[in-house]
């Protein structure tokens, strides 16, 4: 399934899925295709996408195929909420909202929902109005999970680096944290920025700036322990997410990737580019008192200390 990146589904091309009833299963294809097909049971599409684009896929999918139910998958912002509720603008506009199915079951449960045809829009190949949602077969439900949680691999990671992006490493973050706050464990986050990148931009180009963000990434992965996890924030910024890490491994581990990086210079083509990078570090250990925005906080004054400081080094937060 194609990741929903622009502001529409008719000009990206994406606009979510359609559940139809097949001869004895049910299965799963683009809503919008040029396909000869029974009528959807239902229409899906993530709640992730913008909100402009939800909407104008479902009006879409409301005026095409009234009798389907119209469903929400995954995670929802606050602006949807809004646009969609009873006092909101877009009253009546979905029918429902479902998490995303972790397994078979649930997602049997879920595609129980799915009200059937109503007479006569069964079309001529022969399928019985009504077909029970649960006689599906394994095999076409692991094929719609499948698809969906690609699609939501797709919304967690950096399309140019493979690395988790924002949203993932955000998403990340909250798992950890919660883990460590479980357990009693310290937790750090190491905030990495590439020093003067915009003059690695204006020397080699922009293509090229590119490539370094990609060797980077690689890089980084290598230096990973084990729990360790690295994402792309934008631009030339990096997460690290060290759960069960105290100030002096912290410390370490961003020397170790400091000094690593500055001795490594980048085969770009035919050139060899050299970087540094700055490293920002906070530590602490989850409680009732502080949350993982703190952490963000701290980190963020750390890295910004360290580029005043001259760059190509690294401060940890007092």
């Amino acid at each position: 399934m194609v990741s929903p990146p622009g502001s529409s589904p008719e000009e990206t091309g994406w606009g979510g899925f359609a559940v139809r009833v097949l001869i004895g299963e049910i299965g799963c294809s683009p809503f919008f295709s040029e396909e000869e097909s029974p009528p959807p049971h239902a229409v899906m599409a993530a709640g992730t996408i913008p909100v402009s684009s939800l909407i104008s896929f479902f009006t879409k999918a409301q005026k095409e195929t009234p009798q389907a139910l119209r469903i929400i998958l995954g995670p929802i912002s606050d602006e949807i909420v809004r646009e969609l509720s009873p006092n909101g603008p877009n009253v009546g506009l979905v029918d429902g909202w479902l998490d995303w199915p972790l397994d078979e079951n649930r997602f049997r449960l879920a595609l129980s929902l799915v009200r059937p045809f109503p007479k006569g829009r069964i079309g001529s190949r022969g399928q019985t109005p009504g077909i029970a949602a649960n006689s599906a077969s394994l095999r076409v439900i692991r094929q719609l999970r499948q698809e969906m949680e690609s699609m939501r691999e797709s919304l967690n990671h950096c399309s140019l680096t493979g690395l988790l992006n924002r949203r993932g490493i955000e998403e990340k973050l909250g798992l950890d944290w919660q883990a460590c706050e479980g357990l009693g464990l310290e937790f750090a986050l190491l905030m990495i920025d590439v020093d003067y990148f915009k003059a690695v931009n204006d020397q080699y180009l922009h293509p090229a700036g590119d490539q370094v963000l990609v060797e980077l990434g690689k890089h980084l992965s290598l230096q990973l322990r084990g729990g360790d996890s690295l994402g792309r924030m934008g631009g030339e910024e990096f997460w690290i997410l060290a759960p069960n890490t105290d100030t002096k491994g912290a410390r370490f581990l961003a020397q170790r990737l400091c000094e690593s990086v500055s001795k490594k210079p980048f085969a770009i083509g035919e050139m060899l580019i050299s970087i540094t990078i700055s490293v920002g570090v906070s530590v602490l250990q989850p409680d009732l008192q502080v949350d993982s925005s703190q952490l963000y906080h701290q980190a963020a004054l750390a890295l910004r200390c360290a580029k005043q400081n001259g760059r190509n080094c690294i401060k940890v937060h007092d």
